[in-house]
């Protein structure tokens, strides 16, 4: 992930050391790899080339702490690189994992512990924000981008608790939760213990979620800013409506039938969306109108969106053989 947007590694005397340094970065245990040179299995990247002669010694954290160079003119895809990470035994300290409380939840959700002084243990939520999580993804070998899932959705753990996460635990920019200065420890217990959502998928510009999926606060992605990044959209007038929340609803796949909605007052110099009217019927939150700029003092927006089964209007197909006829 490279200045906002995802690209490839090119080089033509990738080595064994190179592939290492990528495996012990994504956080497999082994810290191995076998070098895989373009294209024999991978195939050619379809983003841009954006660092090329890359050189680790194998022992680096991160393959940006290796030698490299940056790409400054467009250059082909006929030396990507891959690699192949051997698996193994062995839990690092500092590691992550994401522990399910349902067979059916992603393997990117869950409760986040981590492996320090030969224990697994959790994380406790004194009010976790984005870019903590944003960091976690990071460390975990997810996109960077995050939500917050908050406390005790994915169950109480065992053990330790390691860190307590606060509001300003992370900048964002670190690598793992061990490179964030602002981590502490406390009077917590497990029913609190922090889970997050990591992005798969990089969002484009003006993407839309909620912090913890079916509810939470109201985020939109801003591909301009600098960085790139999520934002809580601003009712800095408080003239959020009940419309609002449902074409809300309504674009994140959810029932736009009377959505819960509250505000909570924050100061946030950051540009976002703000001013937002809807007349309930638009099919996404761009459709309505709205103001992009800076806000200085502003309320954001919590919704709470209902699942369905189904609502008036919609539509199905039934009795084809695939999801495309009936």
């Amino acid at each position: 992930f490279w200045n906002g947007t995802w690209g490839t590694i090119s080089d033509s005397q990738w080595t064994v050391n190179d592939a290492s340094v990528v495996c012990r970065q994504l956080q497999h245990a082994s810290g191995s790899g076998e070098a895989v040179s373009c294209c024999r299995e991978f195939g050619e990247g379809n983003k841009d080339v954006v660092i090329v002669d890359v050189e680790c010694s194998g022992s680096e954290e991160t393959v940006t702490t290796c030698t490299y160079l940056s790409v400054t003119e467009p250059v082909t895809h006929e030396q990507d690189v891959g690699v192949r990470c051997q698996q193994g035994n062995e839990t690092r300290e500092g590691e992550s994992r994401l522990i399910k409380t349902d067979e059916s939840d992603e393997l990117w959700i869950g409760r986040l512990e981590m492996f320090l002084s030969g224990q697994w243990g959790t994380l406790c939520d004194y009010g976790a924000y984005y870019t903590t999580a944003r960091v976690a993804c990071r460390q975990l070998g997810y996109d960077y981008n995050a939500n917050d899932v908050g406390v005790g959705i994915f169950g109480g753990g065992t053990g330790p608790i390691h860190f307590g996460v606060v509001y300003n635990g992370c900048s964002g920019s670190e690598y793992s939760l061990n490179d964030c200065s602002n981590l502490g420890t406390g009077g917590c217990n497990h029913n609190y213990d922090w889970g997050v959502r990591c992005d798969i998928d990089g969002p484009e510009h003006m993407d839309i979620r909620l912090s913890s999926g079916i509810y939470g606060y109201l985020q939109i992605f801003l591909s301009d800013a600098a960085p790139s990044t999520w934002v809580p959209v601003s009712d800095s007038q408080l003239t959020w409506t009940e419309q609002n929340s449902a074409v809300v609803c309504r674009q994140l796949g959810y029932n736009p039938d009377a959505p819960y909605m509250s505000n909570a007052y924050n100061v946030l110099n950051i540009k976002t969306l703000d001013s937002v009217a809807c007349n309930g019927t638009e099919s996404k939150l761009t459709d309505c109108s709205y103001n992009v700029g800076a806000v200085s003092t502003q309320y954001t927006i919590y919704i709470i969106c209902n699942a369905y089964d189904c609502f008036t209007g919609e539509v199905r197909l039934v009795g084809g053989e695939s999801e495309r006829e009936g």
